[in-house]
């Protein structure tokens, strides 16, 4: 258990909890002083964790019968699209306080002006005016600031994360 709440995000390999698999976007919404998890990593996998509050971890010797956390499996989630080439989807927008998590996928060739303050690279290399970004790479914009166009000459996925 943790006094904070989080959102944690596949974004490679894969991670089973309670004998379901999540894969690249899918998202466990762990609650606040709730027992929840393990979760295991058969083949390995990098996650991103979004933590409202203490992520400071205390052991239970018995997890509760009632699973207390949940899971939001992207596929279940429609693609919407943009303009320039690219296509949002909404991965959690209510139930963990202010956080809005939102992935972004791009055709090769598009273009995007953000209006998200923060994303992670996924996958592909997008290019903000002379720099080319990489798969890890944090964009980041401060708050009141134009956006740069983003071009994805390649393709690309973005994975935003925004406390409204």
């Amino acid at each position: 258990v943790h006094a904070g709440m989080h959102a944690t995000t596949v974004l490679k390999g894969r991670a089973i909890i309670d004998g379901l698999t999540l894969e690249p976007l899918d998202v466990i919404i762990g609650p606040s002083n709730e027992p929840h998890g393990p979760l295991e990593y058969p083949d390995g996998c990098n996650l991103l964790s979004a933590f409202q509050g203490s992520y400071f971890h205390s052991e239970v010797e018995t997890l509760a019968r009632e699973r207390q956390y949940r899971l939001v499996q992207h596929d279940m989630l429609p693609w919407q699209p943009l303009d320039g080439g690219g296509e949002i989807k909404t991965l959690v927008d209510r139930g963990l306080g202010r956080l809005l998590l939102e992935a972004y996928r791009f055709a090769p060739g598009a273009t995007f002006t953000p209006g998200f303050l923060a994303a992670l690279v996924v996958n592909g290399a997008p290019q903000v005016g002379d720099q080319t970004l990489g798969t890890w790479d944090f964009v980041y914009r401060d708050e009141g600031a134009g956006a740069d166009v983003m071009s994805f000459p390649n393709g690309g996925t973005l994975l935003a994360v925004t406390m409204r």
